[in-house]
């Protein structure tokens, strides 16, 4: 009885964890923290800065895509791929109504990927 207690606590605790595929182990790989970064850098209008944060984040993912795909479909990790790239375009572009749509979008697919 005892150990099964224990192993329903352990099995609780390991559910509720944050995937420990997704934690960035640099600040490179801390794509959360790039794409609130770019976001502000939009808001101000500040689009130098929001491309250099663009290609920070793309090498961010590029260093931690590997380690993700180990638990999440090659349908979602390409939808993170194009999604990085088109918001770089847009960024280029100073699109601002578009990259700021595609930062929600980078972040509702970050949130997918955490959750697996």
């Amino acid at each position: 009885m005892r150990r099964l207690s224990i192993l329903l606590v352990l099995l609780m605790l390991l559910v509720s964890c944050v995937n420990p595929f997704k934690v960035p182990m640099t600040e490179q790989q801390d794509i959360k923290s790039w794409i609130l970064k770019a976001e502000k850098e939009i808001s101000k209008d500040n689009w130098r800065e929001a491309q250099k944060i663009g290609n920070e984040l793309s090498d961010g993912w590029g260093s931690i895509r590997k380690r993700i795909s180990l638990n999440a479909s090659s349908d979602e990790m390409t939808q993170m791929d194009i999604a990085i790239e088109q918001f770089k375009v847009y960024v280029k572009e100073e699109d601002k109504t578009v990259a700021l749509a595609e930062v929600e979008r980078l972040k509702q697919l970050w949130q997918t990927l955490a959750s697996l």
